[in-house]
């Protein structure tokens, strides 16, 4: 028996709301309650809704592609924003073409942008890792409605931007160590070509000192956790801070086994904490406290600014808020 094709009158149906109601869904409105935006978007999936794009580009003179522009390397962060958007566009009913170039390659930028505009996209989402990006994504985008998905770069001509609140997530961090009674604190800064570790290095020296804390910044000039291993013997060497501040959480990973390696226990001795909450990141040894950032919430941010772009909105600046995440590394688990 052949599968009965789903229309969009069965995810009505399904759902106890209007063909309309469900068209706004797709569409991105906002003018839909938050619950029902969600019970339309799960019926979609489960009944396997697929909307004539084809159709509905021809109906309505738009092509219903988001052009997606990735400048750097893809480590957890981009990876996870990068499926984020993906999934985001493709419950909004929107096409998605994906192009990836190096961060240093200014020439590779300019190509890219020129490539993704020839397909035709209403809008352009661009995450990158640092800001020397900037002057190439404005000199070619050539009036394609942008957003971008970088610390730190806020007020940009024409541009929407859509970040992690660095500063709320470190806030939360020190006056948590604070509240430990650390006054001493090492700050593990990752590569600074990366707009997000000199953001988080820049807030550390600069918040600390306004909570009664001594903060020193020490560069492991990548993500990885072998940097990090490095600065951790160097640290274990002493003498020790209160509290060591990883960038990541694979620096923090390196810090905690070149500390067990050297016989310095934490929490006892020193606490620990990193930023991301990676998958296993409650399985570290001790688990980590870390700041969560919901990338997913920031792929669904940035489809939504593109929505709003595509239909001629103001741009904005969007700042996803992190969360705290207490475990054992610091001596109290949640």
């Amino acid at each position: 028996m052949t599968p009965k094709h789903v229309v969009m009158a069965d995810v009505a149906r399904a759902a106890g709301v209007s063909l309309q109601t469900v068209s706004r869904v797709l569409n991105g409105s906002t003018a839909v309650r938050e619950s029902t935006r969600t019970t339309v978007l799960r019926l979609v999936d489960e009944l396997g809704y697929r909307p004539n794009l084809q159709a509905r580009s021809l109906a309505s003179r738009r092509t219903n592609l988001i052009g997606v522009l990735v400048v750097g390397t893809v480590y957890h962060g981009l990876a996870s924003t990068l499926l984020a958007v993906e999934e985001a566009a493709r419950r909004a009913g929107l096409l998605v073409t994906i192009t990836r170039v190096a961060a240093d390659d200014a020439v590779g930028v300019a190509g890219a942008m020129t490539r993704i505009a020839t397909q035709r996209p209403e809008c352009m989402i661009v995450l990158a890792q640092h800001g020397a990006t900037v002057p190439e994504l404005l000199a070619h985008h050539d009036g394609i409605p942008m957003v971008l998905l970088l610390s730190g770069q806020h007020d940009l001509p024409g541009v929407a931007t859509v970040s992690i609140d660095q500063e709320s997530g470190v806030r939360a961090v020190l006056e948590h160590l604070r509240e430990r009674g650390c006054r001493t604190v090492t700050h593990v800064a990752g590569p600074r070509s990366w707009t997000d570790a000199t953001s988080r290095a820049e807030i550390v020296e600069r918040l600390a000192p306004t909570l009664g804390m001594v903060a020193n910044v020490v560069d492991a000039h990548s993500w990885d956790a072998e940097d990090g291993h490095r600065v951790g013997r160097r640290l274990a060497a002493g003498p020790l801070p209160d509290a060591v501040v990883a960038s990541n959480d694979l620096l923090a990973l390196g810090v905690l086994a070149a500390l067990r390696e050297a016989g310095v226990r934490v929490p006892e001795d020193v606490v620990v904490t990193g930023f991301d909450d990676v998958p296993g990141a409650g399985f570290f040894d001790p688990p980590l406290t870390t700041v969560r950032q919901d990338f997913a919430a920031l792929g669904a941010g940035a489809v939504r600014c593109a929505r709003e772009l595509c239909d001629g909105g103001p741009t904005r600046d969007l700042r996803i808020a992190p969360q705290l995440v207490v475990r054992a590394s610091t001596g109290r688990a949640t």
